[in-house]
């Protein structure tokens, strides 16, 4: 479940190819990927320009032994991840798998198997650009395995089922404990006038990244349909189709992207992670911006170990699991990122990176991105 607040005034989104989205705001070059761009002294990076930016020595990497240019073209969906490996990621999606029948007995109650399918993400993927587009066909795998780790972990994958362990149970739940479509109000709360929860809906997690919040499903919908009343008015819809479980998490992977001077209440829609947070300057790219290296850090989030690699997409999925707070659910979260990443052949960790593994995999050493 994804509790970590994700808040946006206003929500300045990342245009990435749907002019009538709705949406405005920085669009990375998704053809480029160097790490040589000095650190934003600006409180709120200006990612305008950034299809090429990186980060400085101190950030991580080197000068651009690994990433590319535009060398990779356009890589499709299907030439990073096969049928066969989304299967061997998903068991239960792959009737051949020997856990195949006791996975789906035990998520019967599940929404997810019908919508879940390899094509349907596919089709979904193909709505957003900028996805899997920056960097070497390795760099595209690398973003493809955090992205389907998030996934993995959000929808079951970190709990121990009684047939295959640990990397069976994914997708066996797309709906957040505790909640289903006859939940009022539950999430609803909203800093952001343009989106706001709609009387007797819940905007609880839905998706393989557990979408959550008028705030999110509102834009999200904006970019997904044109209209940002579909998931407003009706927030089940994300569970209704492929575009929408898969989209959901792709708009929030790729375009979602909060700043704004915030002065939050004491506590948000009755949860304690939010009690007791003052007014501050906040923050946060998107998990797609982590991972390539298309954002720029500010000062103050190099000194807090926040620049790029897969554990900055922990900070921004969760951050409630970074620095002192690291425990198991991250370390599940990295044993997926590498599980995946083996099966698609390709290294972890660039080989650019001057850091330690743990600064790449792990937010253990990073300050939350509410603190900014």
């Amino acid at each position: 479940m994804k509790r970590a607040i994700s808040l946006s005034l206003p929500l300045l989104l990342l245009a990435l190819g749907c002019s009538d989205s709705g949406n405005s705001g920085p669009t990375p070059d998704p053809g480029t990927s160097s790490w040589d761009v000095p650190v934003s002294s600006d409180p709120v990076p200006d990612n305008s320009s950034c299809g090429t930016c990186g980060t400085p020595s101190e950030g991580g990497f080197s000068s651009g032994t690994e990433t590319t240019s535009s060398s990779a073209g356009d890589v499709a969906l299907a030439d990073l991840l096969t049928e066969a490996q989304f299967n061997q990621i998903f068991p239960i999606m792959n009737p051949s798998d020997p856990c195949y029948n006791d996975l789906n007995t035990m998520c019967a109650a599940s929404k997810c198997t019908g919508i879940s399918t390899y094509q349907g993400f596919l089709e979904a993927a193909a709505r957003f650009p900028a996805f899997l587009a920056v960097g070497s066909a390795d760099d595209r795998k690398r973003e493809l395995a955090g992205f389907l780790a998030h996934s993995f972990q959000e929808t079951g994958g970190g709990g121990e089922l009684t047939c295959g362990g640990v990397k069976a149970g994914a997708l066996c739940k797309c709906e957040e404990d505790g909640y289903n479509d006859a939940s009022v109000g539950g999430y609803a709360w909203s800093n952001d006038s343009n989106y706001q929860a709609v009387a007797g809906k819940s905007y609880h997690g839905r998706g393989p990244i557990q979408l959550s919040y008028p705030y999110n499903y509102g834009p999200a919908s904006e970019y997904l349909y044109g209209d940002k009343t579909v998931w407003l008015n009706d927030p089940g819809q994300v569970l209704r189709s492929s575009l929408g479980f898969w989209g959901s998490a792709i708009w929030f992977w790729t375009v979602k992207e909060d700043h704004g001077d915030v002065n939050l209440p004491t506590t948000l829609n009755g949860d304690p992670d939010g009690a007791g947070l003052a007014s501050f300057y906040y923050y946060k790219p998107s998990c797609h911006m982590a991972m390539t290296g298309t954002w720029k850090p500010r000062q103050g989030d190099v000194a807090k170990n926040r620049t790029f690699g897969f554990g900055v997409t922990i900070n921004i999925v969760n951050g409630i699991e970074c620095s002192g707070a690291w425990d198991y659910r991250g370390e599940k979260r990295v044993e997926m990122y590498k599980y995946i990443a083996g099966i698609l052949g390709v290294s972890p960790v660039p080989s650019d990176w001057t850091g330690s593994e743990d600064d790449y995999l792990t937010c253990k050493n990073q300050t939350s991105f509410m603190t900014p």
